[in-house]
C-alpha cells in the first residue's frame, strides 16, 4: 500500500458507516478509551459540539453496531464483529497518517439530497 492509499476494507467501512469527521472522531475517541463508557455530555466536551449533536453521533454509531448503550444511558465501544474492530484500528492509523485521504473519502460520498435529486435525472437510452 502506498502512502496515499488505504485498504479496500477501510474504504468500504468509511462508505458504509462514516458520514462526517465528527462521527469518525467520536468513534475513534470511544475506541481509544475502551472499555470506558462515554456520556453524550463528555463526548460533546471533547468534540466541542452541542450535547444533542454528540448524542446524534452516539446513536448513529449504535445503529451501525459499533457502540452499545449501557443501562445508565452511556455508550461503550463494542463492535458486533471482530472484523469491524480490526478495520476501526486500521481507520485510526489511516486517519493519523493520511488524514487528507480519509477526509476525501468521507466527503466524496454523495449526499442524500444529491442521491434523491439524481433519481429524477432523465438519461438518454443507449442504442
Amino acid at each position: 500500500m502506498s502512502g496515499s492509499e488505504i485498504s479496500p476494507q477501510t474504504a468500504a467501512f468509511i462508505r458504509r458507516h462514516i458520514r462526517s469527521i465528527g462521527l469518525l472522531e467520536a468513534l475513534l475517541l470511544l475506541q481509544a478509551d475502551a472499555p470506558q463508557p462515554w456520556s453524550a455530555e463528555r463526548l460533546a466536551r471533547e468534540l466541542f459540539v452541542q450535547e444533542n449533536g454528540a448524542l446524534g453521533f452516539l446513536s448513529e454509531l449504535e445503529r451501525s453496531g459499533l457502540v452499545k448503550r449501557t443501562g445508565d444511558g452511556s455508550f461503550l465501544y463494542a463492535t458486533r464483529n471482530p472484523q469491524d474492530d480490526a478495520v476501526v484500528q486500521d481507520l485510526r492509523d489511516a486517519y493519523n497518517e493520511r488524514r487528507v485521504t480519509v477526509t476525501s473519502l468521507i466527503y466524496a460520498r454523495p449526499s442524500d439530497a444529491q442521491t434523491f435529486a439524481d433519481s429524477f435525472v432523465f438519461r438518454k437510452k443507449s442504442p
